[in-house]
């Protein structure tokens, strides 16, 4: 398991935009996400830019193109015949990001991220 440095425990401005908004609808897990300290992850940059992370060795999404694959996965998803998307799995967020962009006010969709600390990594450093 990876490390905590002392400043992953402090609540960032971004975090506390996010948990706003995740409260919204799911004021329980965003108050969780309060109590949550946040999982050590190695950030870095990919090629294309957007923010990337790995923890303990594991890349949690693409490290060249991650908004790229995350629409490419979106789009393969057929959404004529489906009004819910469940996703195992936050990772980094692009690829919900992605499905929720193509389902827009039409559908739902469902993440099961069981990891806060995880969850509350991303969420202070990706909006």
């Amino acid at each position: 398991m990876a490390t905590l440095t002392s400043n992953q425990t402090a609540a960032t401005p971004l975090l506390e935009r996010n948990l706003a908004a995740l409260a919204a609808r799911n004021a329980d897990i965003a108050d969780a996400l309060r109590g949550t300290t946040a999982l050590a992850l190695d950030w870095s940059t990919a090629a294309d830019g957007s923010r990337a992370a790995a923890c303990d060795g594991r890349l949690l999404a693409s490290r060249h193109a991650p908004r790229e694959e995350a629409a490419s996965l979106a789009d393969s998803v057929d959404l004529r015949d489906r009004a819910v998307v469940a996703v195992l799995g936050f990772g980094l967020g692009y690829h919900i990001a992605a499905l929720c962009e193509r389902l827009g006010r039409t559908g739902l969709v469902i993440v099961l991220e069981p990891d806060l600390g995880l969850l509350r990594a991303v969420l202070s450093e990706i909006d």
